[in-house]
C-alpha cells in the first residue's frame, strides 16, 4: 500500500505527459483554414518534425500546389504590365 502511495505522484505526471502529447497532436493534425488552398492533413503519414521521411504530395496537393504558382504567377505579370503601362514615354 506504501508502495502505490508513494508511486502515485509519478503515475499521475506520466499521466499528465502523455495527455498534453495527445493534445500536442491533436493540434498538429487538425486542418487549418487559414487560405482557401490548405487541405486536411494526410492521416496517413506521421505528424510532426520528428519523421525522418520526407512524404510525396498527393496528386491533389500538386495540383493546388500548381494552381496558386500560376494565379501569383498572373498577378505578378498583370503587375509588371500595369506598371509599364504607367510609365510616361518619351
Amino acid at each position: 500500500m506504501q508502495r502505490r502511495v508513494a508511486e502515485l505522484p509519478r503515475q499521475i505526471e506520466e499521466q499528465e505527459r502523455k495527455q498534453r502529447e495527445m493534445i500536442r497532436m491533436r493540434a498538429v493534425t487538425t486542418a487549418t483554414t487559414a487560405d482557401c488552398f490548405s487541405r486536411p492533413r494526410d492521416k496517413r503519414f506521421p505528424a510532426g518534425r520528428n519523421s525522418s521521411t520526407q512524404r510525396r504530395r498527393t496528386r491533389p496537393e500538386e495540383r493546388a500546389a500548381r494552381v496558386q504558382f500560376y494565379l501569383l504567377l498572373g498577378v505578378l505579370v498583370g503587375f509588371l504590365f500595369l506598371l509599364c503601362k504607367s510609365l510616361p514615354h518619351h
